[in-house]
């Protein structure tokens, strides 16, 4: 896919809301675990070592929660990417365990902060950059053509 159709595309995403986002994204989840033999049975596999779940029930639960948060945390890049910075901290209503990042900064100590690659990971970022100075390392992504987008 070249950039100018990747690019129109984020655009056009961008201009939905969140909400319409987290649909679409929810049933991008299920389409790519069920088209992705692989993808399903790691993502299966990884639940079941987790061992969070204490019955079968609750790990079906889990697995389709999961499922559906992916493919929302894919969709919802292109609103976050492309909409103005005070507006995405704006719409962060909730952030738990703020207050040890702020008890730590008034006694002038820093904070690490290891952001896995689950939900939405880049509106910490931009959250803690509302507030506090703050230096992020990055590697650029594989597929090249996402660059342009994410700068």
């Amino acid at each position: 896919m070249n950039f100018s159709l990747t690019g129109t595309l984020f655009h056009l995403l961008a201009r939905l809301p969140l909400s319409a986002l987290h649909r679409l994204g929810a049933l991008l989840g299920w389409a790519t675990y069920l088209s992705s033999r692989r993808y399903a049975a790691r993502l299966s596999e990884n639940l079941r070592i987790a061992g969070i779940t204490d019955s079968e029930s609750a790990y079906r639960e889990l697995l389709h929660a999961n499922i559906r948060e992916a493919g929302k945390s894919v969709m919802e890049l292109p609103w976050v990417w492309l909409r103005p910075f005070d507006q995405l901290v704006a719409n962060i209503v909730q952030c738990h365990g703020w207050e040890r990042v702020q008890a730590a900064y008034a006694q002038g100590k820093g904070v690490i902060m290891l952001t896995p690659h689950l939900g939405c990971f880049e509106m910490l970022n931009l959250y803690v950059a509302a507030h506090y100075p703050m230096t992020s390392m990055y590697r650029p992504p594989r597929q090249r053509f996402l660059e342009a987008l994410m700068i």
